[in-house]
């Protein structure tokens, strides 16, 4: 559940940053590498991190 609850908290910020992961790493407080290691890890697709209007 913990986890299920990290992936969509680190979804909504790199749908927030457009995909920017040095932007989104800041607002999450961790580093780059970790954020990419947990997107990996999560399988995150990367299609879903643009807002449509």
């Amino acid at each position: 559940m913990l986890e299920e609850v990290e992936k969509n908290h680190i979804l909504n910020v790199l749908t927030r940053t457009r995909g920017n992961y040095s932007q989104a790493a800041r607002i999450l407080g961790i580093s780059r590498v970790t954020l990419h290691n947990k997107v990996r890890a999560y399988g995150l697709d990367v299609k879903t991190w643009t807002i449509t209007q």
